[in-house]
């Protein structure tokens, strides 16, 4: 609806004389600029202050409507023109909608701001654990390369030793038959039993060392899968404590939200309150509005 205001009558100049004051601060309540407002607004119509006012008329729209229509004037017979209230009021309202507007926008990027960090730091989290976890595996597999050479230089040295106590053996063997002429059945059986040990050293080292190969697989794999346990409850950490940090974020926020929406209702209804409060301190004052 449209209301009509004049600026240049008696309580519209008390009333910017008001506004001059009062609008450089959003206060939380009316009382004050609206009550000295009309105050001053009542004296003058009842020209305790003189001067008559001018008929020039300023349309203005508004988001709050009166019962009436009305010229908009200040009438000297003490009545208020009760669009002058109204504007003061919607004014107000304003000041309170665009208060709320900018601290909910501060709000929410507060908000995003934080939830930003929390993913930053949740990312930095992952990398470092993802980081630790490669060190550890590939400290792991080093070991185990590192023993499994160790182990084939051992087996290689072992069956070289083998061999070479094997030939000795039957190099003695023939110098000792040589020096008593002896030849034959019982020579190809000693070398027989000589080549036997030898084949049975050779299978005691093979053996010996697949058993510790098998050892340090099986050692390698419970470390590994030890780690690996490790990095997975450390994962399951660093997100339960994101989805924490997160659901405090937003318990925050909406409280914080909460507490923003409650002062604008508070600071609206004081408004409110205070216009009926200023109506019925006019009437009490004996200024009619219209």
């Amino acid at each position: 609806d449209t209301v009509t205001a004049a600026p240049e009558t008696l309580a519209a100049r008390a009333v910017a004389r008001s506004l001059g004051e009062s609008t450089s601060q959003v206060p939380t309540r009316l009382t004050d600029a609206i009550t000295n407002a009309f105050a001053n607004a009542g004296n003058l119509a009842d020209g305790s202050n003189g001067g008559s006012g001018s008929k020039s008329t300023n349309t203005r729209t508004s988001s709050y409507s009166r019962s009436g229509s009305g010229s908009g004037a200040a009438l000297g017979d003490g009545s208020i023109d009760i669009s002058t209230l109204y504007d003061l009021l919607n004014q107000r309202l304003g000041e309170y909608d665009a208060n709320f507007d900018e601290m909910m926008n501060a709000l929410m990027d507060n908000y995003n701001m934080n939830f930003q960090s929390l993913e930053d730091a949740y990312a930095a989290a992952l990398n470092r654990l993802g980081g630790n976890y490669s060190d550890t595996e590939a400290l792991l597999n080093s070991s185990l390369a590192n023993s499994q050479r160790s182990l084939e230089d051992d087996r290689t040295r072992a069956l070289q030793e083998a061999y070479i106590a094997r030939m000795m053996q039957e190099k003695n063997l023939a110098d000792q038959l040589d020096a008593y002429g002896l030849s034959g059945g019982a020579t190809e059986s000693v070398l027989a039993d000589m080549r036997n040990n030898y084949n049975n050293n050779r299978n005691s080292i093979e053996a010996k060392v697949q058993e510790s190969l098998r050892d340090l697989l099986q050692q390698y794999m419970t470390n590994l899968s030890d780690a690996r346990g490790r990095y997975n409850d450390s994962l399951l950490g660093a997100e339960t404590n994101r989805l924490n940090a997160i659901q405090n974020l937003a318990n925050s926020m909406s409280q914080a939200e909460n507490n923003i929406i409650n002062q604008r209702s508070n600071a609206r209804a004081g408004a409110y309150e205070d216009l009926y409060n200023t109506l019925a301190n006019l009437t009490m004052k004996g200024i009619n509005y219209v």
